[in-house]
C-alpha cells in the first residue's frame, strides 16, 4: 500500500461533499398523569383555577390516588406494563449474601467484586440451590402472567 503525504490526505478529505444530517420526526410527548388530572378536574369544577389543581396534586392527593391517575394515563395512551423478569441464580445468590458485605460498609463496587469472587468459588452442587430458587421464581412469574392475561 502506498504511503500518502499529509497534504494529499487532507485534500482528499476536503474534496468529499458534505452530507446533510438526517432529520427525524419528533414524536408527540405523552400527557403526564398530572395533566390528565388537571383537565378532568377543570371540566368537573370549572370554578377551579390551574394553580389550585397544582396545589391539590402536590399536597392533597395520596400516593394511591396519583397511581390511579397514572393507570388512567397508561390506559388512554395504550401503554402496557413491562413484564417482570425472573431472577437468575446469580441474583438469587447476591440477594442472599449482599447484606453481610453491606454491614461491613463496603462500596457498591467492592461488594460486587466480593460477591463475584465468592460465586466463582462455589461448587456446582452449591450453585444448584440458587438455580432451584431461580427456577421456582420463574415458574411463579409464568403462572402470574398466565392468570393476569385471562
Amino acid at each position: 500500500m502506498k504511503k500518502q503525504s499529509v497534504s494529499t490526505m487532507t485534500s482528499s478529505v476536503q474534496e468529499q461533499p458534505l452530507q446533510k444530517p438526517i432529520c427525524y420526526v419528533r414524536r408527540a410527548r405523552l400527557p403526564t398523569a398530572y395533566k390528565i388530572f388537571k383537565q378532568k378536574h377543570i371540566k368537573t369544577h370549572p370554578e377551579c383555577k390551574p394553580r389550585d389543581c397544582k396545589k391539590m396534586w402536590d399536597f392533597d392527593l395520596s400516593k394511591q390516588e396519583k397511581d390511579k391517575w397514572l393507570e388512567t394515563r397508561d390506559e388512554m395512551c395504550g401503554i402496557r406494563k413491562k413484564t417482570k423478569r425472573a431472577k437468575t441464580s446469580w441474583f438469587a445468590f447476591c440477594d442472599e449474601n449482599r447484606q453481610k458485605y453491606r454491614a461491613q460498609g463496603l462500596s457498591f463496587q467492592e461488594i460486587a467484586k466480593c460477591l463475584g469472587d465468592e460465586w466463582q468459588k462455589l461448587t456446582i452442587d452449591e450453585k444448584q440451590k440458587y438455580k432451584d430458587k431461580a427456577a421456582h421464581e420463574s415458574a411463579l412469574l409464568l403462572h402470574e402472567t398466565i392468570t393476569n392475561d385471562l
